[in-house]
């Protein structure tokens, strides 16, 4: 199969430093980079870190793109640290350094030197503590490195015959809980049962459902907004997050912002 420029770019990258353990996410960025590694070296592995704030569409996600690219798929069962669950501004960073931690034992045992994550350039344009956690842990990003953005990662996932070509942006549950507030895994499910209830409903794939105790605050993409406005829709939405534990559902006329800013 001929590939682009790019693509050969990407996997010529990962050949310097192969083989890599890449830090499979199941978001776009990550699958893209797990891919390029099993071309790059048979002996490449994928890690995927399970606990209760990773939304299930990306583990199963992770699954799929990990077989269908023929790479190895270790899938490490953890607890949320203590300082994660308190829900600090820096959560991020916390989740990360542990979760690095163990695809770094992940590596090690295989014989692997290298850590990759899907970090691009887009993400560079956020408050993202987590690529500070990458850093300190040395973990390299080889689509920031080349420069690929969201839009060139996208078209490489496409090239690659990925699933998840399409798939929108994606984070951590406890991404939808204010700072502060301390995270359980009671909360994190009802928010993700009231997400995947929305988009079954709506077709809406970017969907946030923000939780500020018993309020659910929805989000989605600006443009997508008047979807809501049916008067058949929005009594069955209100049910069905009531349903899953929200005693009051309103909806964000601001659209979808990264981390509800």
């Amino acid at each position: 199969m001929k590939f682009s420029k790019n693509a050969k770019k990407l996997v010529a990258l990962l050949k310097k430093v192969s083989p890599v353990a890449v830090a499979l996410s199941g978001g776009l960025d990550s699958c893209v980079v797990a891919k390029a590694a099993k071309l790059a070296s048979e002996d490449s592995i994928a890690v995927t870190i399970d606990d209760y704030t990773v939304p299930r569409r990306d583990l199963d996600d992770a699954k799929c793109v990990a077989r269908m690219a023929g790479i190895r798929h270790v899938i490490v069962k953890s607890t949320p640290s203590k300082k994660v669950l308190g829900n600090p501004v820096d959560r991020c960073f916390y989740c990360k350094s542990h979760n690095y931690g163990l695809v770094k034992e992940e590596a090690r045992r295989a014989g692997v030197k290298t850590v990759v994550d899907g970090a691009n350039l887009d993400d560079t344009k956020e408050y993202r503590p987590g690529m500070r956690a990458a850093k300190a842990m040395g973990v390299c990003s080889p689509l920031l490195e080349l420069g690929f953005g969201k839009r060139e990662t996208r078209r490489l996932a496409k090239e690659f015959g990925l699933p998840v070509w399409d798939k929108p942006s994606s984070a951590c549950l406890s991404s939808r809980i204010p700072h502060g507030e301390r995270i359980t895994k009671g909360k994190l499910g009802r928010i993700e049962l009231a997400e995947e209830a929305i988009r079954n409903m709506t077709g809406i794939k970017k969907v946030r459902v923000r939780a500020h105790g018993p309020l659910a605050r929805i989000e989605v993409p600006a443009d997508e907004l008047m979807l809501f406005f049916d008067k058949n829709l929005i009594p069955r939405i209100a049910k069905r997050l009531r349903e899953t534990g929200f005693s009051h559902v309103t909806l964000d006329l601001e659209g979808y912002r990264p981390g509800g800013r």
